[in-house]
């Protein structure tokens, strides 16, 4: 349904659309889905909660995948290197590169939901999916690369020891990221960003 939407919208203004993660947690389970870069992170607990392992839960879509990339030629597309990082962009025989620049049809990610022009060119809405088993102490970490650009895995776990909720966690992740991006004078990017702390209670 978010995917549709998106694509209608793109009928009325132009080719975008958005990357999605989603974690369905039920008792010990925790299911997660995504398309695009929005990378989720489990921080396994242990040593009683005073230390943390990261666990990638997900893996960036790229179009310079050896599968992603298949399936983008194979419709058409083409994958090249612009502006510092692979891209999807259209049939030249569809797209002039003067189009292309124009209508911002040059995309870092080989899944997405909308853009109703890069779908048409390899650009899937089709989710992956995970399974992992929580235990009591761990935290999960859904964000969007305006994070994971930021802030390294090891640092994340420096910020997870010093917090003392997931709320608190989400705000400091937040503010150090805005801070940092300010004193080095980099672009910063959006930020979404989504904390939970599993217990036996689920609380």
């Amino acid at each position: 349904m978010a995917n549709q939407i998106l694509l209608d919208k793109g009928k009325e203004t132009g080719d975008w659309g958005t990357t999605a993660t989603l974690a369905i947690i039920d008792n010990d389970q925790i299911k997660v889905g995504w398309v695009g870069d929005s990378m989720a992170v489990l921080f396994r607990s242990f040593n009683n909660g005073k230390d943390y392992t990261p666990i990638q839960l997900s893996n960036d879509h790229k179009p310079e995948n050896s599968q992603e990339k298949k399936r983008i030629t194979s419709t058409g597309g083409r994958v090249v290197f612009r502006c510092g990082c692979w891209r999807v962009i259209p049939n030249k025989l569809d797209y002039s590169n003067e189009d292309i620049m124009k209508q911002r049809l040059a995309l870092n990610m080989s899944r997405a939901l909308g853009h109703i022009v890069l779908s048409k060119y390899g650009v899937s809405s089709e989710p992956e999916t995970l399974s992992e088993t929580l235990k009591p102490g761990d935290y999960v970490i859904l964000a969007s690369d305006g994070l994971w650009n930021v802030l390294c895995l090891k640092t994340i776990v420096k910020y997870i020891k010093k917090s003392s909720s997931p709320k608190e966690l989400t705000d400091l992740l937040l503010s150090v990221v805005e801070s940092r991006c300010q004193s080095f004078k980099i672009p910063c990017d959006n930020v979404t960003v989504c904390c939970y702390r599993h217990s036996n209670n689920l609380s």
